[in-house]
Order: C-alpha cells, then sequence, then structure tokens
C-alpha cells in the first residue's frame, strides 16, 4: 500500500477486520497442526525463513539448477546433501532463534530437540540448524491451505481498497458536473 495513501475510518475498520480475520483463523490452524505448541511452530518457521533467505534472494524466478535441485530434494534427508541448495542454506542456531524470537535460549534448545525427533530440522556437529525436506512434505497441504485463505482475503482486502477510489472517483466526477453547472 502506498505511504500517501489516506485510509478512511470506515475503510481501515473493515481492513483490520480482515486481517484480524486472517491472524486468527492461521494461529488456530497452527495450535492444532503443532499441539497447541505456538512456541515450536514459531521457531520452526523461524529456522525455515532464516534457512531460505539466501536461497530466494538467489533466485527469485526458479531457473533451471535450482529446478533441478529441488527434484532431488525427493530421494534425500536433509538439503545439505544437494550442493546447489545446501550451499546457500543459511545456517542459523539456538541462541540467533532465541534472540529473534524472544523465546528463551533453553526452551528453544527443549523445542529443537522434539522438533529433530519429528525429522523437520537437522542439526550439525556445529550446532548449526536447518529444515529439512520432510518439513515441506509434512506442510504441503497446510502451507497450500494458507495460501489459499491468504490469497483470499488479499482479494477481500483488494476489493475495500478499490471501492475506496472508485468512490472518489464518483466524487471527482459529481464536484466537476456540479461546478459546470
Amino acid at each position: 500500500m502506498a505511504a500517501d495513501r489516506q485510509i478512511q475510518p470506515e475503510q481501515f475498520r473493515q481492513l483490520y477486520f480482515l486481517v484480524n480475520e486472517f491472524i486468527l483463523w492461521h494461529l488456530s490452524r497452527v495450535r492444532g497442526r503443532f499441539d497447541g505448541d505456538l512456541d515450536c511452530a514459531l521457531i520452526l518457521g523461524e529456522i525455515g525463513h532464516f534457512n531460505m533467505q539466501k536461497i530466494i534472494s538467489r533466485h527469485r524466478t526458479p531457473d533451471a539448477t535450482l529446478r533441478e535441485a529441488l527434484m532431488q530434494t525427493q530421494t534425500v534427508k536433509y538439503y545439505s546433501e544437494i550442493p546447489d541448495i545446501g550451499d546457500l542454506i543459511k545456517h542459523c542456531n539456538a541462541l540467533s532463534i532465541s534472540a529473534s524470537t524472544g523465546i528463551p535460549r533453553e526452551t528453544v534448545r527443549r523445542k529443537i530437540q522434539w522438533l529433530q525427533e519429528q525429522g523437520w530440522i537437522e542439526k550439525n556437529a556445529k550446532g548449526h540448524l536447518s529444515i529439512t525436506p520432510l518439513t515441506a512434505e509434512a506442510f504441503k497441504d497446510f502451507n497450500q491451505e494458507m495460501l489459499t485463505e491468504f490469497l483470499n482475503i488479499y482479494e477481500q482486502i483488494q476489493t475495500v481498497l478499490l471501492q475506496d477510489s472508485a468512490d472518489k472517483a464518483a466524487r471527482i466526477n459529481y464536484n466537476q458536473a456540479k461546478a459546470e453547472d
């Protein structure tokens, strides 16, 4: 949204409601997926996001190298086994996850242990953390549903914002017609 856009009070209420609707829907689903443990969900999300930053920034448009590397994820246990992806993963550790989430480091360590037991993250000898291909598979349907709902809310937000533009155009046309009389 442009910084210079003025949002009318009624629009603000509608937009706030739509955003809140998505957040509540998503949190409820995350809570269910992680048996109520939102900290664990946040930690996994933070590790995955941190890991993928370098890959996404390097490959904004998937090229042949990335497509081939992603195909290899079907046959490996860890991304580190795929040179074109493993070399790009930006690792993190329990301390950096604790700092970025505000979750105490010991809690982060306990949650990391559980995430490892699920097979969703790996921890190397240096304590570096990265998600595994199993994570993408385990959350494939969950992520698809989330994206579908997000796009649905986005369309509703666009409708609210475009309605304001249409109202402004109608007011301008009305004022111009009135001025010509």
